[in-house]
Parts: structure tokens; C-alpha cells; sequence
């Protein structure tokens, strides 16, 4: 389920296009468990990344199975084309269009039931608060990260 959910997130980020009424162009440039990248990778892009916090809220399986409620926490990082004045400014206006996408994924869904991201489980999509900041010793351009917390039933 876990890879499920991280490709289906991927493809929906990845309509964040000028097309689509978007400011940033992520066709093609969304990533999972990727978390170094190089001059060559071009910017803008996004990596998806699980969060090392997974909290097991309660094992339904009587007999020890696999079968969970689960809080399954992502990372989303962006990265985009530093501003030589403000360097965070561009990193700023890649969160909003990816924060804008989130709402509209969540906002699509009439029925959680269904499922979140058109993956059954998935019964709640909560976005987080981003945080953006300038190049550090870790990624060598100005980034954010916006959180997103799932709540997974069955298999994981």
C-alpha cells in the first residue's frame, strides 16, 4: 500500500504544470526516496519521502497480522531556482503551488471511503504547514518541506 500511495501521489503532483493553472512546471520531475541530487537534476523538482515517524494507531488484525490503522506521515521536499536577492522566494511561491495541489487532491474526494489518492485505505488526507529555507549544509539550495499525515486502514 505504501508504494501505492507514494505513486499515485507522484502522478498528481506531477499535473502541477503551467497547463493546469499552475506557476511551475513538475511534469516528470517528482521523485520518490530520492534524497540527494546533484547540479545535473534540474529545477524545479520534488522528492517524496516517508517521514521515519509511523505510528501504528491500533493493529486490527486479532491474530498479530498486518492489517492496521496507521498515521503514515510524508515528506514532501522542493527544491527550485534560487533568487540571487532572496534566495527562498522562488522555493516560496513552488510551495504554494504544490500546498494549492494538496487541497485540491483532498477537495476531490466526495467520498474517503473510496479512498484518498484513488487508493482504497487511504480514509483521511491532512496537509500539514510548510516550512521553506535557504541552502544549508544538507541541500545546497534553498528547499522546503511540506508535511502530509495519512490515515492508512488494511495491509501496510
Amino acid at each position: 500500500m505504501r508504494l501505492a500511495i507514494q505513486q499515485a501521489l507522484t502522478t498528481e503532483l506531477e499535473k502541477i504544470t503551467p497547463a493546469n493553472g499552475y506557476a511551475h512546471d513538475l511534469a516528470g520531475r517528482v521523485y520518490r526516496g530520492r534524497v540527494l541530487f546533484g547540479e545535473e537534476t534540474e529545477v524545479p523538482f520534488l522528492s517524496i519521502l516517508e517521514n521515519p515517524d509511523i505510528e501504528v494507531v491500533e493493529n486490527m488484525s486479532p491474530a498479530g497480522g498486518r492489517s492496521v490503522k496507521a498515521n503514515y506521515r510524508l515528506l514532501i521536499q522542493g527544491m527550485a531556482k534560487e533568487d540571487p536577492v532572496h534566495p527562498t522566494d522562488p522555493a516560496a511561491r513552488l510551495l504554494e503551488d504544490v500546498t494549492r495541489r494538496l487541497f485540491e487532491i483532498r477537495d476531490a474526494v466526495s467520498a474517503p471511503a473510496v479512498g484518498y489518492l484513488g487508493v482504497k485505505g487511504v480514509i483521511e488526507f491532512n496537509i500539514g504547514h510548510g516550512i521553506v529555507r535557504p541552502a544549508d549544509e544538507v541541500a545546497r539550495r534553498a528547499h522546503f518541506w511540506q508535511h502530509l499525515d495519512l490515515v492508512v486502514v488494511g495491509r501496510f
